[in-house]
């Protein structure tokens, strides 16, 4: 495992009528203080075949 990972739960894609969805546990959600509506940039690690979440901050006035 590499450094600065902290594993918290095994997951897997679900989806509904529109979209596969990804589950994120409450636990990691607290521990990086997101809420409800929190704005995240996802990205794709090529290198290591996985996602990157990243908090985006939004300017008064854009969605």
């Amino acid at each position: 495992m590499e450094v600065g990972l902290i594993p918290v739960r095994l997951g897997r894609v679900t989806s509904n009528d529109h979209q596969e969805l990804v589950y994120i546990p409450k636990e990691a959600v607290r521990y990086l203080g997101w809420k409800k509506g929190t704005r995240l940039a996802i990205y794709i690690d090529v290198k290591r075949n996985g996602l990157l979440l990243v908090e985006v901050e939004m300017k008064k006035g854009r969605r």
